[in-house]
């Protein structure tokens, strides 16, 4: 309200105001932020050439989760409420989603690459020709058969009577001569609404659709 004055009107009638804080309108603009949490769930199946067939298929499972957070969650603005900023705001981290899911993958490809090593293959030498041998080496066989694999197992077999030392060299191998596809991501899915067409404004209905809640 204006303050005291003596003929604000010009009709010789003062005006006495003992309350000069009142207000006659106010405006005011606030905002309100509501935050829900979306969870993305990702079914990745790695396979290798032969595995379609399910009677040969070895089927190993494995899982993760990785959660998200941002202080946008939690803080507010203290500024003015500005027209045109978007009504939802993904906060997503697309570079910790990328880094979760490419273990997931380098993780199903060990697995596959490990399942395949299954076959052992051994053979027999003198025990002087093996001594510097051990798991930790990779060996390479050239005979009949062409063979190249970690070295799995070393067993020393020393007949004292018999005046013989061999030892029996065990490889793991896999299938090779082929190229793995590449581990790629996959794109997040599309979880964006249809917009709402015509008025929301109903004098009748809740949430602001458009139709009947019970009809439809």
């Amino acid at each position: 309200l204006p303050l005291s004055m003596g003929d604000p009107c010009g009709d010789g009638v003062p005006w006495i105001n003992q309350f000069d804080n009142l207000w006659l309108s106010a405006t005011a603009s606030g905002g309100r932020r509501w935050v829900q949490q979306v969870t993305e769930s990702y079914k990745l199946v790695m396979t290798a050439l032969g595995g379609e067939n399910e009677a040969t298929q070895v089927i190993a499972r494995d899982s993760g989760s990785v959660a998200i957070e941002s202080s946008q969650a939690d803080d507010w603005e203290s500024s003015r409420p500005v027209s045109g900023i978007p009504e939802s705001t993904d906060l997503s981290d697309e570079l910790r989603r990328n880094a979760a899911l490419l273990t997931l993958l380098w993780g199903g490809a060990v697995q596959l690459l490990s399942a395949h090593r299954g076959t052992t293959l051994s053979w027999q030498v003198p025990t002087d020709l093996a001594l510097g041998i051990d798991t930790v080496h990779t060996l390479r066989l050239e005979d009949k058969a062409l063979a190249q694999g970690k070295c799995r197992r070393v067993q020393h077999r020393i007949d004292i009577e018999g005046g013989t030392a061999i030892t029996t060299l065990s490889v793991a191998i896999s299938r090779g001569g082929g190229a793995g596809d590449p581990l790629t991501v996959p794109a997040r899915p599309d979880t964006s609404l249809a917009p709402i067409t015509g008025s929301p404004i109903l004098t009748t209905q809740l949430g602001g659709r458009l139709n009947d809640p019970i009809t439809g």
